[in-house]
């Protein structure tokens, strides 16, 4: 949709795995090491009050995502599809700190006006 209609059409800029240097692939594409890494982030970020998560399912969700074998996902007969959405946020705000250091300092500046609770999750606000 985004080739037909043009990505300047769209708002805002297009985020891509800049992994595949050269790949005319749009999007994510999430690996194995790439998975292990956002959860990594996740985890870090939540426990030093970095992320603060609001939402009582996403909650539920990270209660039941747990490590199995080398890889970490839903206990069996539970969902992860909160917490899968979440770790692409976290792969786009660490490639958007990487590409541009100061959005972090804008990320906690913006986001700590905010009065209201966001329906996932907060960055840089405080338990």
């Amino acid at each position: 949709v985004i080739t037909e209609l043009g990505e300047e059409n769209f708002g805002g800029v297009m985020l891509s795995d800049n992994t595949k240097m050269g790949s005319s692939r749009r999007g994510f594409n999430t690996t194995h090491r790439e998975k292990i890494t956002a959860c990594s982030k996740l985890k870090n970020w939540i426990e030093t009050d970095k992320m603060r998560v609001n939402s009582a399912m996403s909650i539920g969700e990270l209660k039941n995502f747990v490590a199995v074998g080398n890889t970490f996902k839903a206990k069996v007969g539970e969902r992860d599809d909160l917490i899968s959405a979440l770790l692409l946020i976290v792969r786009m705000v660490s490639q958007i700190t990487d590409w541009m250091p100061d959005i972090a300092n804008n990320f906690k500046e913006e986001l700590s006006s905010v009065d209201m609770p966001l329906p996932f999750v907060m960055i840089g606000g405080s338990r």
